[in-house]
């Protein structure tokens, strides 16, 4: 009887076990669903980097250092693989993140020294070419840090003499805009409901279309939405058993036609024609 009963239990609790496992699938693909979006873009257009904070200048730095002046550094196989990745050298200083102006850190670790004043000055370079000025830049020892006393602690023999940071002011950001075009992101739901059903754009998704038809659809599409009755004014609620769902109004579409609109006014003012969103 116990073993008939521990097996009931062990039955019961592998049970519970699989639900909460499903329960967590369930969550996670709804998550999945939800976070998923398409982004109207151009065929053949450059997106140029937004340097709008600190911490967009330093993905940015990473990129150009990455790519082209790694190449040009003259590093020994050895030397690249004690540096190993560069992607933690470079960040923002503490609060300055997300603000147009503050500190760059460059986290000089295993660098040799012969490089790095090449890569300050390039670092100047690629920055002065997107407008942004750079102050004067400081160098940071490691006992600029570290108390003499603690020396031992961290296995430091040179006396504290070896360069820990550069620190590099950003003082002026005028990079302005990027001259990307105008952002339009829609979730794959409204992306289809949007370009698919109510726009008639061939196709499931990725959706590709010319700038001018879209604009001929775009009026006509306006024309129907205004007189449409299953579509709310403004947002709207249902209740479906335990489900309780937003219904995006007219008030939403005619945003969103705007937006699309502006996009496709943005393309074809620069000679650009082929659209897609994906």
């Amino acid at each position: 009887m116990q073993l008939i009963g521990w097996g009931m239990n062990f039955g019961l609790i592998n049970m519970t076990s699989k639900m909460k496992d499903l329960r967590k699938l369930i969550r996670e693909s709804v998550n999945k669903v939800l976070s998923e979006s398409m982004d109207m873009g151009i065929k053949g257009f450059q997106y140029e980097d937004d340097l709008e904070n600190i911490l967009d200048i330093s993905h940015y730095v990473i990129k150009k250092v990455a790519y082209d002046l790694w190449p040009t550094l003259g590093l020994t196989k050895e030397e690249e693989e004690e540096i190993g990745g560069i992607s933690n050298d470079f960040d923002p200083d503490g609060s300055d993140a997300f603000e147009p102006v503050g500190i760059l850190n460059f986290y000089v670790g295993s660098y040799p020294p012969r490089v790095l004043e090449k890569m300050v000055s390039y670092i100047k370079y690629v920055l002065n070419e997107r407008d942004i000025k750079v102050g004067e830049v400081k160098y940071e020892k490691v006992k600029d840090k570290i108390k003499p006393e603690d020396f031992p602690k961290w296995n430091i023999t040179d006396g504290g003499e070896s360069l820990r940071v550069i620190r590099i002011p950003i003082i002026e950001n005028n990079s302005g805009d990027s001259g990307n075009p105008p952002e339009v992101n829609l979730s794959n739901t409204y992306a289809h409901k949007v370009f698919g059903e109510i726009l008639g754009v061939e196709g499931d998704g990725p959706y590709v279309m010319d700038a001018t038809d879209l604009l001929m659809k775009l009026d006509s599409a306006r024309k129907q939405m205004a007189v449409r009755t299953d579509i709310p004014d403004t947002v709207g609620h249902s209740v479906q058993g335990n489900m309780h769902n937003t219904i995006n109004g007219k008030d939403y579409y005619f945003r969103t036609f705007d937006k699309i609109e502006n996009f496709a006014k943005w393309a074809l003012a620069r000679g650009y024609r082929s659209l897609h969103v994906a």
